[in-house]
């Protein structure tokens, strides 16, 4: 009887571990299935900001919504001084100029105009020549570097209340004040970097748009998590590319007009190989109906209400994203950083 025992228990044990595997099967997302990877939340804080601009000096006008700097850290690229000095008094990135459809000026792709309000003064004996290339922005980020302030165009001197005028000859305690506006790569850090006729430094000004957002802080976007899908069962993204969906709460604090909030309203950027979405993908019927809350594509947000629910962006697969918000006239008045990975 006691040999009998043995082959019994032996089966039992066979048929045990077949029924595992079949269950186990079963259990298999079927083939075409979105696989929806859900991230950590992001702060759900509004972000807060320090009134200083470059570590130099306050914005002079509260009233205008002009960017200012954030949370970085300052002594990274500290300021230093030389016999002529630049001031820093506000700074601001927009992606166009003028009216769309008439006198327009739009940025590359991916770039951002920097558009700088300063004042220079030549505390030396000897005469300074303010050139059109006397400041070099060096974008700390990509370490890429623009010199030469754009001034050409009627967009630009249509948009600027207060545009400087190269060339300016300084002589000893003279000063000049005004707007400069550079083409280059969207970023948190910049270096801005006054020069001698020789290319030499002689002032330079750290920038920093860290978690930024507006001096009255109009317009807040918080975002509430972020997850990726690689594909849905009637939708693919480009080739090399994921979604990127994040739910989003967006607030109009101030405006009382309302906050117009279109297709164009963010833009997303891989901070890995600097892929470029200029706008969601929220107008695409077949897509939207993958998502119980999409947001809209033309809305009207009223003062002091919300607006939640999910934007989502066709882009390269990367760890870390920066998210950019504009008003209507193309300023990005708010950035966040987008953790994904």
């Amino acid at each position: 009887m006691e040999l009998m025992k043995q082959p019994a228990i032996a089966a039992g044990l066979f048929f045990l571990v077949i029924l595992l595997t079949v269950l186990t099967g079963c259990a298999k997302p079927q083939e075409g299935t979105p696989a929806p990877v859900t991230l950590a939340a992001q702060p759900a804080e509004t972000v807060t900001i320090d009134p200083e601009v470059a570590g130099t000096a306050t914005v002079q006008d509260p009233v205008n919504p002009t960017a200012i700097a954030g949370k970085g850290n300052k002594n990274k690229n500290p300021p230093t001084d030389g016999p002529v000095t630049i001031t820093i008094h506000s700074a601001r990135k927009v992606l166009g100029l003028g009216t769309p459809g008439k006198i327009y000026l739009g940025a590359d792709p991916g770039d951002v105009f920097l558009i700088l309000n300063i004042t220079v003064k030549n505390t030396d004996d000897q005469d300074y020549n303010f050139t059109s290339n006397s400041i070099v922005v060096r974008n700390i980020e990509r370490n890429t570097r623009t010199s030469h302030i754009l001034t050409w165009h009627t967009a630009i001197k249509k948009s600027l209340d207060n545009l400087l005028l190269p060339p300016v000859i300084l002589g000893r305690d003279d000063t000049v004040t005004g707007q400069v506006l550079f083409q280059t790569n969207d970023s948190e850090d910049y270096m801005v970097t006054l020069v001698d006729a020789n290319r030499s430094g002689i002032s330079s000004r750290p920038v920093d748009f860290h978690e930024l957002l507006t001096t009255r802080n109009p317009v807040t976007v918080t975002i509430n998590n972020v997850s990726k899908v690689s594909k849905f069962p009637d939708t693919a993204p480009m080739p090399g590319h994921i979604f990127l969906v994040l739910n989003v709460t967006i607030h109009n604090t101030d405006l009382k007009n309302g906050f117009p909030l279109a297709l164009e309203s963010m833009d997303l950027t891989d901070l890995r190989t600097y892929d470029y979405a200029p706008h969601s993908l929220n107008n695409g019927p077949n897509l939207m109906k993958n998502f119980a809350h999409p947001v809209g594509t033309d809305i009207m947000i009223g003062q002091n209400n919300s607006v939640s629910g999910q934007i989502i962006f066709g882009i390269a697969d990367a760890p870390e994203y920066r998210l950019n918000l504009m008003d209507a006239n193309r300023t990005i008045i708010a950035t966040r950083i987008v953790r994904a990975g």
